[in-house]
């Protein structure tokens, strides 16, 4: 686990940060889906809103690693992660649910990430080298 620095942090807690999460099943068919539900929990975790998930939430359970990539701007970052479990009840799940049901969606479960390793993925000498 690692921690996620603060200006990974406020980036991805953007509203206007394009983001997508990718996975990939037991073949390692990969999977990439936008994100618009993306919260940082703690300095090491994120949480992701389930609105749409089949391929995703199937590939998180038997695999349990994804990559979140996002970016604004010019500016952008990549967290490889590792899938803790996913949460349907609970004051965490509440709390997600009332942000998530403003936006006239319905918020099935929360999935938790941890942080393993973030890389640099804006244009220019230091893209694709590791953050942490």
């Amino acid at each position: 686990m690692v921690e996620i620095p603060k200006k990974v942090q406020k980036l991805l807690e953007d509203p206007k940060t394009n983001i997508v999460l990718g996975t990939v099943d037991d073949d390692n068919t990969p999977n990439a889906v936008p994100m618009n539900h993306v919260w940082i929990e703690d300095k090491e975790t994120i949480s992701v809103g389930d609105v749409f998930f089949s391929k995703t939430e199937r590939n998180l359970k038997s695999v349990d690693k994804a990559v979140i990539s996002f970016w604004k701007g010019s500016e952008g970052y990549q967290i490889k992660a590792k899938f803790k479990e996913f949460r349907n009840s609970g004051d965490l799940f509440e709390e997600k649910k009332e942000i998530v049901e403003k936006k006239d969606l319905k918020l099935r479960k929360i999935g938790l990430l941890t942080a393993e390793e973030i890389y640099i993925t804006s244009p220019g000498p230091e893209a694709g080298d590791r953050l942490i």
